[in-house]
């Protein structure tokens, strides 16, 4: 399972996530702004990515970092070497934090929305890796939206909001899929709005 982490700042008015400190990340891979975190240990594919909460997972189950959101690029049909235990096809999901010390109302109401689109290519025809039942032959699945609240439970407030598993690869090796896609978040009372536009690479 893969996990694209997004850091806002209620304070910053120019609509961007928290950029990623390369030089020096921190320790709490949830605490990384626009990166993609790997879910590791074994037995992660008895784990159901649609219930859980990423700052709760037990042992043996951690968050380790993959690497800036610009730099993912996964099998549909091999796990990772770094970890062999991981879901096949993986599983993708977003998270939104707010920024360690920042402070929102309480039950701020949100909306966040994943689009993926592309124009189609000899070699990729798919707009999106995913489809609506998980299957190779099913409709595209090209938009993702979930509202609520922010709930200020135990750690830093958070939105997790899980994806698909990827359905569409291409169907040789030596060709990868390259997708671009947008993340937007909304937050409600005063309207706060931010976007980003990570990278996802697919082989077969």
């Amino acid at each position: 399972m893969y996990m694209l982490n997004l850091i806002f700042d209620p304070t910053q008015t120019d609509g961007r996530f928290v950029n990623y400190n390369q030089q020096s990340p921190n320790s709490d891979p949830l605490q990384n702004s626009k990166v993609w975190l790997q879910l590791q240990g074994g037995g992660v594919a008895d784990l159901d990515p649609q219930a859980l909460n990423p700052q709760s997972l037990t042992s043996p189950y951690s968050w380790s970092l993959f690497g800036p959101d610009g730099s993912l690029h996964v099998s549909k049909s091999q796990a990772p070497s770094s970890n062999p235990n991981a879901t096949v096809p993986p599983f993708f999901a977003v998270r939104v934090g707010l920024i360690a010390g920042g402070s929102l109302p309480g039950g701020t109401a949100y909306t966040l929305t994943v689009i993926f689109g592309r124009q189609p290519r000899a070699t990729q025809p798919f707009p999106s890796p995913f489809t609506q039942d998980d299957t190779s032959t099913g409709r595209s699945c090209n938009v993702f939206s979930q509202s609520g609240s922010i709930l200020s439970g135990t750690g830093q407030p958070q939105i997790y909001f899980p994806l698909k598993p990827i359905a569409n690869a291409p169907g040789s090796s030596g060709i990868t899929h390259n997708y671009e896609f947008e993340v937007g978040l909304v937050l409600g009372s005063p309207t706060l709005t931010f976007a980003h536009d990570p990278e996802l690479d697919v082989s077969m």
